[in-house]
């Protein structure tokens, strides 16, 4: 059971990374997605925008 603990522990380890340098990509997908879901609800795609922040600037005004 240990060894198996311990090999999670590992995987985790190493597939953090890729997972940090994944977040833009799955920021873009995101906003894709909702955009799509906007539009599917019938709402003109000029009639709104949707913009990505980063987290240290969210609680800014117009951000």
């Amino acid at each position: 059971m240990m060894k198996i603990a311990t090999a999670i522990a590992a995987l985790a380890l190493v597939s953090a990374p890729s997972l940090v340098m994944a977040a833009p990509g799955s920021c873009e997908r995101v906003k894709s997605d909702i955009e799509q879901r906007i539009i599917n609800n019938g709402v003109p795609a000029d009639n709104f925008t949707l913009t990505i922040v980063p987290n240290d600037q969210a609680d800014q005004p117009d951000s």
